[in-house]
């Protein structure tokens, strides 16, 4: 049993490197409707013009790149990438930025790997991190307390509409924590929301920022050969200058004709 629409995701697990310039990521391909897990790695030097080493894993097919070009644009927003391997595999895409802190850039990379004629779709999270004595002149900020709220329904039926709504708030500001306060909102936090069936299985993963009132809000649409039984909602709020903070609530999918009700 599948959800109608499923976006793979592959969590990232990535460490900032300090020697010189690097470019580390994870993420999958797909090719002929396969997945396969991909990572790559680039270490440039301090002028990101000389590739010291690189190497583009996809699957168990491991790929020593001899040759990278790495071009930034709109203040460091987008990326484009250009890479060969000693294999004769070619790899192109362009990354845009999602969020910065001390240690560097995260990116989101879409693209294809190219060899013989035959090409694989590729997106990967990556983090472009900045040199050693880069980090050390960077000054490290306080970070803020975020209040993070989340209301959803807590039913829903087949074929019906399954949403949720986040609003951010200093936490100062809302001590009763009461998600209709009209004041003391927090915008520009950013928000991963991931939903996931009985199973354990990601059916849906979303990005984005709070609006200038705080808000956030998505819905997905729950087909009839969904799994019955509670599902997870996990919704993270984070942000350069915030506290990483996390909720995670049930929903429960129903068969038609019972009565859901919207917590």
């Amino acid at each position: 049993m599948k959800f109608l629409i499923v976006l793979i995701v592959i969590s990232m697990a990535m460490a900032p490197i300090y020697a010189d310039y690097g470019l580390d990521g994870v993420g999958y391909t797909i090719s002929d409707r396969q997945i396969q897990d991909t990572s790559i790695s680039l270490k440039l030097d301090s002028a990101m013009v000389v590739l010291q080493g690189g190497s583009l894993q996809i699957g168990a097919q491991l790929h020593s790149l001899t040759n990278a070009d790495l071009s930034f644009f709109q203040n460091s927003k987008i990326f484009r990438l250009g890479a060969t391997s000693n294999d004769g595999l070619e790899v192109t895409g362009t990354g845009r930025l999602v969020t910065s802190n001390s240690h560097g850039s995260i990116y989101q990379m879409t693209g294809l790997a190219i060899k013989d004629d035959t090409s694989q779709r590729m997106t990967l999270s990556l983090m472009f991190a900045k040199s050693e004595s880069d980090a050390q002149q960077t000054k490290v900020k306080e970070k803020q307390d975020v209040l993070l709220l989340v209301k959803h329904f807590n039913r829903v039926q087949w074929k019906n509409l399954y949403k949720f709504t986040v609003k951010t708030f200093d936490p100062k500001s809302n001590p009763l924590s009461n998600f209709d306060q009209a004041s003391g909102y927090i915008a520009g936090v950013g928000i991963t929301a991931k939903v996931t069936d009985p199973l354990g299985n990601i059916i849906k993963i979303s990005n984005g920022t709070t609006t200038e009132f705080g808000y956030y809000e998505d819905r997905l649409i729950i087909p009839d050969n969904a799994r019955t039984g509670p599902y997870l909602l996990n919704v993270t709020a984070y942000g350069e200058n915030y506290k990483a903070t996390s909720e995670e609530l049930t929903f429960f999918v129903i068969p038609l004709g019972t009565n859901p009700t919207a917590e």
